[in-house]
Parts: C-alpha cells; sequence; structure tokens
C-alpha cells in the first residue's frame, strides 16, 4: 500500500474512533492517539468540525442545486447575506449556491457596478489556509483572459470569523457550455470551436501556475455573444478546500456535484498531488458531455466510494457507441483526454487544444502515431478531388494485413508441429485472404475502412464457412476475440472466445494445452471486464490444469503463474500475490533463463506486488534488476523497459527519493 494512501487509511480510523465518543471526550482523545501528528490530527478535528456544523450530512443526501452544485448552504437561512453589505458591495440576490459558499450579485460602490461574489462556506478554509490566501488571492486577479472571470478582489469579513470572499467578474444572461451548446443547436464543428476557446483559457492560466481544480459545465459560462468565461478558476486552491474535501463530505451518501469530473488522481484525496493535467482530463469529461449529452461514466447514483472506483479504474464509455459520427480521430481525442494514466494523457490543454485544431482542418492528430498510410488518409481527407478510391482499398489491405499476420503466423506455428496443424494454416489463410478481403472491398469502395470494420466482416463471413474443420473456426475466433478485447469491445470478444473454448472442449478435451489457452484467454476477458471472481476462476483452473498436463516450469504455465499474480495484486491481496509468483521466479529463472520474455513478465509482477505490500527495498533490488535486464534484452526504447522505468520511478517516489524518481520520470 503506498503511502497516501496508508495515510488516508489512518486518518480514517482515527475520525471513526472520535466519532463514537462524546464531542467533550474527543480532545483528551486526539492528544492521546495524535501525538507528534499534528497534521493528522488537523485533518480529523477538520471533518469532527464539519458534523458538528450540520450533524444530519451523514444520514440525508446532499442537496444539489440547477447547477449541479453541492448545496450546503441555504439561502433562505441564517447564512443568507442577501439585502446586507459586504465591504462597498451591496448584496443583490443569491445567484447560485454550491459546495464551498454562495454566489451573489452585487452592485460595487465605485466605481459603480455589477458585479459577483463569492462567499465561501463559513469553516471550509483551515488556519493555514488563511495564512495563504491574501498572497493566492493576489495571484488570481493577475489572471487577464477574455475566456476568464476576472477576479477584482478577494478578502475576509470578520463577521463570520474570517470567511473569504471573492469579487468576480459578473456574466450576465450567461448559460453553462452545455446548455449553451444545445439551446443554440450548435454543431459539433461549432462545439468543438467553443471548446478550443476554452482550453486556451485554461492554458493561460496554467503558464501562471495555476491549476483550476473544478472544472466542469457549470463554472464555464458562455454570454449570449458566444465568449466562453471560465469563473473559480483557482479558488478551490486558495481557500485550501480541494474538491477532495466535499468527496469526503459525502462520503456516505450519494454522488453529487463534481466528483464526475474529477481526474483519477484528484480522486486520491489528495490535494497536494495534483498539476495542470489533472485540470486536463476535466476538460476531456466536459468535451464528452459537450459532443456526447451525457457523461463518460454512469456514476450519477453510485455511493461515493463505487465512484471514485469507476473513475479510477473502469473506462469511460467508447464516444462512438454513443454517436457514431465520432468514431476515428475525434474518438481518440477524447479518450487521450481520458486517459487515467496522466503520463499518457495530453500534457498541457494547449496539446488538446491543437489537437483539436488539426481534427478541425483535417490535419493528422498527434494523439496517434502518424504512420504513412494514415498522414495519406488524412490528405485524401483535404484533398477529395485529387484522391481516387484507391487510397480506401490501400487502407483496407493494410487493416487486413494487419489482422491476418496475426492470425497467419500463429496458424504457421502450429503447422510446424504436426500436418492437422498445417491444414489448419491453410484454412485460415484462406479465409483471410479470400472471404475476408472479398467481403470487405465491396462495401469499402470509395470511403476508408476501419480495423473494426475489418473485424466484424471477419466475424460475419465466420458462421458455417468450416463444417468439418472446425478447429480452424475455433483458431479464428480466438484470435478475432483477443484482438475485439484490446479494443475494449468486450461484448463482442465474448462471443467468439466462448465459442472457441466451446469447440476446442468439444474435439480436443478440457486438458489439451490449445484448450487450456483459450480458458486463459477467457480469464484476461473477465478481468479487463471487471469480472475478478470469474475471471480468478479460470485462471486457476488453466493453471491446474497446464501444471498436471504441460508441466509447472514451461513458459506457458508460467506465464498463468503471472497472470494470477498480478490479479491478485491489482485487488490488493498481496500476501496472495507474492505467494505465487516468487516460486515462479525462481522456477523461470532456472528453467527459461534470466532473460526469457516470460521470467521478466514475473520478475516485474513480483516487484510491484512487494512494493504494494511494503516491502519497499526488496521491490527496489528486483526492479533495479529487471530494468536492467529488459534495457539489455529489449532496448531503451521498448514499451515494456519504459513502464518498468516508470514502476521503479514510482517506487523512489514512496520512498522519498524525489530526485531520482524525477530523473527517472524525465527519462
Amino acid at each position: 500500500m503506498g503511502q497516501d494512501a496508508v495515510r488516508r487509511k489512518h486518518v480514517k480510523k482515527i475520525f471513526d474512533e472520535a466519532l463514537e465518543k462524546p464531542p467533550a471526550e474527543r480532545p483528551a482523545f486526539l492528544d492521546s492517539v495524535c501525538h507528534g501528528e499534528p497534521q493528522v490530527r488537523a485533518r480529523v478535528e477538520r471533518l469532527l468540525a464539519m458534523i458538528d456544523d450540520d450533524p444530519g450530512f451523514l444520514e440525508e443526501p446532499p442537496r444539489t442545486t440547477d447547477f449541479g452544485a453541492e448545496d450546503l448552504t441555504d439561502p433562505d437561512g441564517d447564512d443568507d447575506l442577501t439585502g446586507k453589505r459586504l465591504s462597498h458591495y451591496d448584496l443583490r440576490r443569491a445567484i447560485a449556491t454550491g459546495g464551498m459558499g454562495t454566489v451573489y450579485e452585487a452592485v460595487q460602490e465605485n466605481p459603480h457596478r455589477t458585479v459577483a461574489v463569492k462567499v465561501m462556506k463559513q469553516g471550509i478554509a483551515s488556519r493555514s489556509a488563511m495564512r495563504r490566501f491574501e498572497y493566492e488571492s493576489q495571484i488570481l486577479a493577475r489572471l487577464r483572459h477574455p475566456g476568464i472571470a476576472q477576479v477584482y478582489e478577494a478578502g475576509t469579513y470578520d463577521e463570520g470569523g474570517g470567511v473569504p470572499y471573492f469579487v468576480m467578474e459578473y456574466v450576465p444572461d450567461a448559460l453553462h457550455i452545455t446548455e449553451y451548446a444545445r439551446d443554440k443547436k450548435l454543431t459539433t464543428r461549432q462545439r468543438l470551436e467553443l471548446f478550443g476557446q476554452v482550453c486556451e483559457a485554461v492554458h493561460h492560466g496554467h503558464q501562471r501556475g495555476i491549476i483550476h481544480r473544478d472544472l466542469k459545465p457549470a463554472n464555464i459560462l458562455v454570454d449570449p455573444s458566444g465568449q466562453p468565461k471560465i469563473i473559480d478558476f483557482g479558488v478551490a486552491r486558495a481557500t485550501d478546500s480541494d474538491i477532495a474535501l466535499t468527496t469526503l463530505h459525502t462520503q456516505l451518501g450519494e454522488l453529487v456535484g463534481t466528483l464526475q469530473y474529477m481526474s483519477p488522481e484528484q480522486c486520491r484525496a489528495d490535494p497536494d498531488d495534483l498539476d495542470t493535467r489533472s485540470d486536463v482530463y476535466s476538460l476531456g469529461v466536459v468535451l464528452y458531455e459537450l459532443l456526447c449529452d451525457r457523461l463518460p461514466y454512469d456514476v450519477t447514483h453510485a455511493p461515493v466510494p463505487e465512484a471514485v472506483r469507476v473513475i479510477r479504474d473502469e473506462m469511460p464509455v467508447r464516444p462512438s457507441t454513443v454517436n457514431r459520427k465520432l468514431r476515428g480521430d475525434l474518438e481518440t481525442v477524447l479518450l487521450k483526454a481520458l486517459e487515467k494514466d496522466r503520463d499518457r494523457r495530453y500534457q498541457s490543454a494547449a496539446e488538446l487544444s491543437a489537437d483539436i485544431t488539426r481534427y478541425l482542418s483535417h490535419q493528422p492528430i498527434d494523439a496517434r502515431p502518424p504512420s504513412a498510410i494514415y498522414q495519406l488518409r488524412k490528405f485524401a481527407r483535404r484533398n477529395r478531388g485529387l484522391v481516387t478510391g484507391a487510397v480506401a482499398v490501400v487502407v483496407i489491405l493494410v487493416a487486413s494485413v494487419t489482422v491476418s499476420t496475426s492470425l497467419y503466423l500463429r496458424a504457421e506455428s502450429a503447422a510446424r508441429e504436426s500436418d492437422r496443424q498445417a491444414s489448419i494454416a491453410r484454412a485460415v489463410n484462406r479465409f483471410l485472404n479470400r472471404d475476408l478481403l472479398g467481403a470487405v472491398a465491396p462495401v469499402a469502395e470509395g470511403r476508408n475502412v476501419t480495423v473494426r470494420e475489418v473485424l466484424d466482416a471477419a466475424s460475419e463471413n465466420l458462421d458455417g464457412q468450416f463444417p468439418d474443420e472446425l478447429l480452424v473456426e475455433a483458431s479464428i475466433r480466438e484470435t478475432l476475440g483477443d484482438t475485439y478485447r484490446q479494443l475494449a469491445e468486450y461484448d463482442v470478444a465474448s462471443e467468439h472466445l466462448m465459442q472457441a473454448l466451446e469447440l476446442r472442449t468439444q474435439l480436443q478435451g478440457v486438458d489439451h494445452p490449445d484448450t487450456i489457452q483459450s480458458t486463459y484467454l477467457l480469464a484476461q476477458l473477465r478481468f479487463a471486464e471487471g469480472e475478478i471472481d470469474e475471471s480468478e476462476a479460470l485462471a486457476r483452473d488453466a493453471l491446474a490444469r497446464a501444471g498436471r498436463v504441460i508441466g509447472p516450469d514451461q513458459s506457458q504455465t508460467l506465464l498463468y503463474t503471472a497472470f494470477l499474480g498480478n490479479l491478485y495484486r491489482e485487488i490488493g491481496r498481496y500476501d496472495d500475490a507474492l505467494r505465487m509468483l516468487k516460486p515462479a521466479w525462481e522456477t523461470a529463472r532456472r528453467s527459461l533463463g534470466p532473460r526469457h520474455p516470460t521470467t521478466i513478465d514475473v520478475m516485474v509482477n513480483l516487484g510491484l506486488a512487494m512494493r504494494f505490500q511494503g516491502a519497499m527495498d526488496e521491490a527496489e533490488v528486483i526492479m533495479r534488476d529487471a530494468l536492467a535486464i529488459v534495457r539489455e534484452v529489449l532496448g531503451e526504447e521498448h514499451p515494456t523497459t519504459i513502464m518498468t522505468l516508470n514502476n521503479l520511478a514510482d517506487l523512489r517516489s514512496a520512498m522519498g527519493d524525489y530526485d531520482e524518481a524525477e530523473t527517472m520520470w524525465r527519462r
């Protein structure tokens, strides 16, 4: 378990115990359990103070406003400041309420103008934040961009015990960006152009060292002229009330407000572990909603812990399944912005904006490698009058060869084993080069064809093709199913892999190596789908039969062991993971050699399991050895080398060696 997770668990444990005690006994209890841990005590006291302010918030779901924000302030109650004077501002009416406070329309005395005054919720700022508040609010006031609502002034008023307030530019008759797009019936191009302006404004704030932390449609207004205005830029940080606090506040209720737009790293509730790429993720969610008219995850009524798990672990719904017009480059842009791993995400709002501009001008986007065929396809889009249907045919052939190569090489390998397998290889090759291409070519004339369409054509033509050669069908379904899995098309993948397993079981028996391999592929799919129990059962079955039939020291068996060990690591069963991986590593080194791919796979998973179990020093030794081996065997630029280097950097960061971690990450 990482240090951050351990700290959060420690805070939660103390908070839960303190909650059981009468308020009068809590200080003495915290004295005894938080001795020498002032930061832990401060966090617990802050949570306890929230309960004292509103004892019923754990029993009832928080209220929401039309702006989609959590309503913790009652405009009709004692906290309402309507009609009152705050400094030299007359507060006229409450515009909106949210988890951080209330926004009022106000009139400034000099110069005479209408402004928006955001009064923060009492007690939302910590004592340390109040010391930093004046400095950071001055930074916010220096933001100058047409796409950012200007912060005119910031201060505190004493009536509420030092409550912060911000005076901001008032945007009359504005709509949230998603409401504006629907109201004006904007086309996809117009929505992208509008969103590009938002990215430019966000990038302006980032260049001045300010992270917004709460980007969502309610904080992106569009005035009647079509000018977007981002509000609340950096306000969360200035008041030390990152949205992570809202997460803790609503932990036992239902999901409300801005958690739906949080990045996976922001869901970890550590406000210090954020950078500008967290805002890029939130921009991706906003863009997804702008183009699909829905959020990438259906977590609206999920309990907060489940919503956090979905955001951190599950893949978003593919945009093309919501709107087929988004297939291709635009879907690629969206999914890159929503990458879980921030290193694979767009590294800035400017990068995201640049790819949108490229898409709109039919230029190659940076979100995918600019291969020759890809560049040719983009050239065809820009020069339709110069390009004939031959371009589409070339794309079809390349895509088909990509699929057929995997299938045919596998079949060729099998052909060396027996004459029967050689017959299967010829049948597979015949299917790919005659039936598959023949089926795709007529529908492809005059347009580009995707790899998914090629796979779909293969699936449609497969039924009944091999009545006397069912092992050929099993082989094709197996590879098609695994390819669909890697495209995250799990339903289609499941159909192919289950039929392949059924055919192999009937024709070859449960203990044939091919049947065992088919079981393993299905276990991989179930794991990708989140069906952990079924995945574990399938993997254990494949491993047990492989150990008995193939041998415990063979590559195939050890590969299944590595998968099962990694499964246990992913779900937090670190002892079980180590129980699988330690002996597997020793066996692999002895029987396969230290440089065999399976040995490397087991070694990398073992290092990760040790790291998360807390055996940092042992994990470091194994990870450094693994890095040296993969560099020698695979080279510096291989994805496995980069992944191993990243894992080691993450470990060094967790151990407190930030300088070496930074060096590794930069490399």
